[in-house]
């Protein structure tokens, strides 16, 4: 009795669990209905959820219209993966921009038009179904694909993005009919200050001429130039010109010197430099070449050895010694009108005062005291 009368209520119960489930899964299935997926679903395809169709009406109302966006770095750097995204939006009004068909299925695929240029991973599945997709916050669904892209090498990388509905009418897959959206070109630079970078460096394997005179003299200052072009590459890259002294190199004392207004197409520098003594001055002029690449430094120093005969120093004691001999003349000179002064100091007397004389003679002769 206890037993009979515990399974009628154990049927009940089980019946009503079995109404809870139906009720659940009801409300689910109306829920996906009316979302924007699911009015989607409903309009595109005989039983909203499925890649096959079982003739050509019904293959023809698989497809919808959805946005498309994509978004990737405007420049890469060599050999550092970058993440590259395509996103569809379908269930709501379309955006301003680019659309595509799209079915219950969809393929993506990104591919570098050059295979050895750059290295392409998914991140997500080439295929996706629309009610995989997640509300974008505007009332409709979206489903991204992502890829991280490596370039191998600089310059322009051309990628291509492909994103194509999957239907299957019947038994067979309409592949030709099902490629409905054009490919999309995606073009970006990589390393766009390595190719200026490079353009200096090419530069300063010939034009990079450091100038200095043949001959120094000891103790006596020496200009010493350097320039280096930029062909156009200033605001990207960074040039610095340095110099010191070589090994075996008398010494040297080396002193910048501001440079004339700068050109804004090369780097110009300016040093004066002292040998101590005579011998051969020994100097290396180096220009440092560098850039930023995202995270990433280039730096380049190329050398230019210079070298130069250094002249003894002036002698102080020829100075001393002509000096000396100007001074030696100008006493011989005194001595010798001394001399003259002394021998014929008389002689010149004698002769003054007879021409004194001769010339009171030659006037009227004055009346002498008390003559009548």
């Amino acid at each position: 009795m206890a037993l009979g009368g515990r399974l009628p209520g154990g049927s009940s119960r089980a019946a009503r669990r079995a109404k809870a489930v139906a009720f659940v899964v009801l409300i689910t299935v109306a829920a996906a209905l009316s979302s924007p997926a699911g009015s989607l679903y409903a309009q595109a395809y005989p039983d909203a959820s499925t890649t096959v169709v079982t003739d050509r009406n019904k293959w023809q109302r698989a497809y919808a219209k959805a946005s498309l966006r994509t978004d990737h770095p405007e420049r890469l750097v060599e050999n550092e993966a970058a993440r590259f995204t395509a996103t569809i939006v379908y269930g709501r009004d379309l955006d301003p921009g680019r659309t595509i068909d799209v079915a219950y299925a969809n393929d993506a695929t990104l591919r570098s038009v050059d295979p050895d240029k750059a290295h392409v991973v998914p991140r997500t599945g080439e295929r996706q179904n629309l009610d995989e997709g997640t509300p974008d916050g505007r009332g409709g669904l979206q489903l991204t694909w992502e890829w991280d892209v490596t370039p191998r090498s600089s310059g322009v990388l051309t990628l291509t993005l492909e994103i194509q509905p999957f239907v299957v009418l019947g038994d067979q897959v309409v592949d030709k009919l099902a490629r409905r959206n054009e490919s999309i070109r995606i073009d970006v630079e990589v390393h766009p200050n390595r190719a200026r970078f490079d353009s200096v460096v090419t530069a300063s394997d010939q034009e990079f001429a450091p100038t200095i005179p043949p001959k120094f003299t000891a103790e006596k200052d020496t200009v010493v130039t350097a320039d280096l072009p930029l062909r156009g590459q200033g605001d990207a890259v960074d040039v610095k010109l340095t110099i010191v002294s070589g090994e075996g190199s008398v010494p040297l004392t080396i002193k910048e010197r501001a440079p004339p207004a700068p050109s804004p197409d090369s780097v110009h520098s300016e040093w004066i430099v002292r040998a101590a003594k005579e011998g051969v001055a020994k100097l290396t002029v180096a220009a440092v070449i560098s850039t930023k690449i995202g995270d990433t430094s280039l730096e380049k120093r190329v050398e230019r050895p210079l070298v130069a005969v250094v002249d003894p120093a002036p002698s102080f004691w020829p100075t001393v010694l002509s000096v000396a001999g100007g001074i030696t003349t100008v006493l011989g000179l005194l001595a010798a009108l001394f001399v003259f002064h002394t021998q014929y100091r008389k002689p010149l007397s004698w002769l003054k005062s007879k021409l004194r004389r001769g010339k009171g003679s030659s006037g009227p002769r004055p009346p002498e005291a008390g003559y009548m």
